[in-house]
């Protein structure tokens, strides 16, 4: 609704993947099976689409911000589906380098958030298709500096708002 009503005419939905998601799933279930933590994942996507239905031409994506267990970077992930997503079990735990191969073999583009960001670790270029150049949630994503390397590296750029609460920040245009 919030979204429609300043217009914007679609959103991609990219909620936190990784295993800290799953801490509330776990307090009710220990031992959730993959399909179940996908499930709990895409609550908020199932949410956005059923709101969606009361703005005509309104279009939600499904995409992800996915951290591996063993970096604090995240990546945002574009052209995801249930069946894409069930298909992932085990990414998570993987090197950075080996989950986003197996990710763009499922034809997702892979970008790197907030890569200058405090704690985060700037991949190297050919891993990721582009970075987000602009993040409007945090004034530490050191966004200037961020489109200086997307440039130098010919990246994909994308801006997003990392939106938490109060007013959307940020968008980008797309042919979609």
């Amino acid at each position: 609704r919030l979204y429609h009503s300043i217009g914007y005419s679609g959103m991609l939905i990219s909620d936190h993947l990784h295993n800290y998601t799953f801490r509330t799933l776990k307090k009710a279930n220990p031992n959730p099976t993959w399909a179940e933590k996908i499930e709990y994942f895409l609550k908020g996507y199932k949410a956005a689409l059923k709101e969606a239905e009361n703005y005509p031409g309104f279009k939600v994506y499904l995409g992800a911000e996915l951290c591996f267990d063993n970096i604090d970077n995240d990546f945002l992930i574009f052209g995801l589906s249930e069946e894409i997503l069930l298909s992932l079990e085990g990414v998570i735990e993987m090197r950075p380098e080996k989950g986003l191969e197996v990710i763009k073999s499922k034809g997702c583009a892979v970008v790197q958030a907030h890569p200058f960001r405090d704690d985060c670790v700037v991949m190297k270029p050919g891993i990721c298709h582009g970075i987000e150049v602009f993040n409007g949630h945090s004034t530490e994503s050191r966004n200037d500096i961020a489109l200086e390397w997307a440039n130098k590296f010919g990246f994909i750029k994308t801006s997003g708002s990392d939106f938490h609460s109060g007013t959307p920040s940020g968008g980008i245009i797309s042919d979609f």
